[in-house]
């Protein structure tokens, strides 16, 4: 689980970055309009790049996010179904000593 925080807050940093770097490059498109043809068709270029990966790593984080949910819900699960069987157990138990309990009165009122 620590691992997958881990992973998340990388993946999370990277995006960050990315959106950083997808901002910068905007900014400097619409600072360099005078550049047309090559430069605009490469900048153009790099901003689909970047937004790809983006995206890639926004994936990445819905994936790993449906994954944590998934184990924590098979946990809770698990932990569920521990729970009553414990507690047909100790329904089990309870029955049990009252019926001992039953046994030890009636051996008791036979020897009065």
């Amino acid at each position: 689980m620590a691992q997958m925080r881990n992973d998340i807050e990388e993946l999370e940093a990277k995006a960050e970055e990315l959106q950083r770097q997808y901002e910068s490059i905007q900014e400097r498109f619409r600072n360099e309009e005078s550049c047309k043809n090559v430069s605009d068709f490469g900048l153009l270029f790099l901003l689909y790049l970047l937004y790809k990966q983006f995206m890639l790593i926004s994936n990445l984080n819905i994936q790993i996010a449906i994954k944590s949910y998934e184990e924590e819900k098979e946990a809770r699960v698990a932990v569920e179904k521990s729970r009553n069987a414990l507690s047909d157990e100790l329904v089990k138990g309870g029955q049990e000593a009252k019926r001992l309990d039953d046994l030890v009165i009636i051996q008791f009122s036979i020897c009065i």
